[in-house]
């Protein structure tokens, strides 16, 4: 008998093929950018993180770019984390702005974009003007 030709064998990859559609269907319409397409993180420092929690919003011209991954202590200063999406055109020299969302009290991150002649913000690094 052929082991290829066994109903067994073609059940399983049948399985295999329903599965693979059915992740790539999730994985697609998944709010977490960092699934696909390029992404690169950033990070800031600020006094006060109050209203800012994991997977807020990041916004550029009230367009969401991204989200927080983290906040944290660091120096007694919050440390904001920030998964961005990776076409989106920031420079060393963009500036942060802490937004209201609503009534209610939680918080968004608002890039304010820089000088389009300054050198690209790289992946990891800090942004400085907050």
């Amino acid at each position: 008998m052929n082991f290829f030709s066994a109903p067994e064998f073609k059940v399983g990859l049948l399985v295999l093929i329903v599965a693979g559609i059915i992740s790539g269907m999730a994985l697609s319409v998944s709010s977490d950018s960092s699934y696909l397409g390029s992404h690169k993180n950033a990070w800031f420092l600020i006094d006060d993180a109050s209203g800012l929690i994991e997977k807020s919003g990041v916004r550029m011209a009230g367009i969401r770019v991204g989200q927080i991954k983290k906040v944290g202590l660091e120096n007694g200063q919050a440390r904001v984390e920030m998964m961005l999406d990776g076409d989106v055109p920031i420079t060393k020299s963009v500036r942060i702005e802490i937004r209201p969302n609503g009534i209610l009290g939680d918080k968004h991150v608002e890039l304010i974009a820089g000088d389009p002649r300054d050198p690209p913000l790289r992946s990891g690094e800090q942004i400085l003007v907050v």
